[in-house]
């Protein structure tokens, strides 16, 4: 496989550039502590640290994401919370809230099933050229 820019062999897939560059963590901490003062004192804790390292080249190779359906729940319990404060449009704010819900979720199946897909399988078709830098799809 060559770059179709610069023509160098040194090419690799984004899937495999995402995958190296991208780390999970987990990590556990215990810290143990003891105090004199008004009274006397003992504790301890433990702390635990989870999250993702990611270089800016894993980054730049992230496969494309779908659209979340989280935001509807959002939609629908502002459309009961938020008339609360709005007594006289009561009705209407929930109808609006209702509708944006209702919208966005055409939205994000509309997406995640027609566009997604193509996204996605030329994001597994792509390159990228270590010496230029260019992504290209084959």
């Amino acid at each position: 496989m060559q770059c179709t820019q610069c023509k160098s062999d040194n090419v690799q897939r984004l899937a495999v550039l995402y995958e190296a560059g991208t780390q999970n963590i987990k990590t556990t901490s215990s810290t143990f502590g003891a105090g004199i003062g008004s009274g006397y004192g003992l504790g301890s804790a433990t702390t635990n640290t989870r999250g993702t390292s990611q270089s800016y080249l894993a980054k730049k190779a992230a496969p494309p994401q779908k659209v979340s359906y989280i935001p509807i729940a959002g939609f629908i319990f502002g459309g009961f919370l938020v008339p609360n404060f709005f007594q006289s449009f009561n009705v209407f704010v929930m109808l609006l809230f209702f509708a944006a819900a209702i919208i966005y979720g055409v939205y994000t199946y509309k997406h995640n099933k027609n566009k997604y897909p193509p996204l996605y399988q030329s994001w597994l078709r792509s390159w990228h050229c270590n010496k230029c830098g260019t992504i290209y799809t084959t």
